[in-house]
C-alpha cells in the first residue's frame, strides 16, 4: 500500500468515526456484505478438494470494524487437520467389530488419514485466502466509505 493510499484510508476511518451512528451501522453493515462475499470469493478461488472446502468454507465469516477485519473458516473439528493436513497420513488404528452373524467379533484395521492431505504449515485454503484478501481489502474499505457517505449525503441511503 502506497502512502498516499495509506493517508486516504486514515482519512475515510477519521470521516467514519464523525459520521452518525446510523450512519456507522449502515457503512458496517455495508462492509459486512461487500467484503463478505469477496472472502467468500478468495475461499471458493483457493480450490482443495470437495472435502476441504466443505470443512473449512461452510461457516466463513467476516467482522468489520473501523480499525480492522476478521476473517472466519470453518468451525469443525475437523477443520484444522483439511486446512493444514497431517504428518502422518499412513495411521492405522485397530478396533473389534462384530460380525454379521452376530455371534462373535473379529480385528478391523483401517487406515484413518489417508483423506487428509500431506502437512503444509502455511495451509491449503484458509490462509492463503486470508493473505489475498489484505490487499483487496485495503483497496475496498475507502471507497465503501465514500461511497455510503456520499450516497447518504445525497439522500439515496
Amino acid at each position: 500500500m502506497s502512502a498516499e493510499a495509506g493517508a486516504d484510508l486514515r482519512a475515510a476511518t477519521r470521516a467514519l468515526d464523525r459520521a452518525p451512528q446510523k450512519l456507522q451501522e449502515l457503512i458496517m453493515a455495508t462492509a459486512r456484505e461487500q467484503l463478505g462475499n469477496a472472502w467468500f470469493e478468495e475461499l471458493a478461488a483457493s480450490g482443495g478438494s470437495r472435502a476441504q472446502q466443505a470443512f473449512i468454507s461452510r461457516d466463513a465469516s467476516v467482522i468489520p470494524f473501523r480499525s480492522g477485519l476478521i476473517v472466519g473458516a470453518g468451525n469443525d473439528m475437523l477443520t484444522k487437520p483439511y486446512e493444514f493436513g497431517t504428518n502422518d497420513r499412513e495411521k492405522q488404528t485397530t478396533y473389534q467389530r462384530r460380525n454379521s452373524s452376530g455371534n462373535g467379533t473379529h480385528s478391523v484395521t483401517r487406515h484413518v488419514r489417508r483423506q487428509l492431505p500431506e502437512r503444509k504449515p502455511g495451509g491449503y485454503i484458509a490462509y492463503p485466502a486470508a493473505n489475498r484478501l489484505g490487499s483487496r481489502v485495503f483497496k475496498m474499505w475507502g471507497s465503501l466509505i465514500n461511497k455510503v457517505l456520499h450516497d447518504a449525503f445525497e439522500g439515496k441511503a
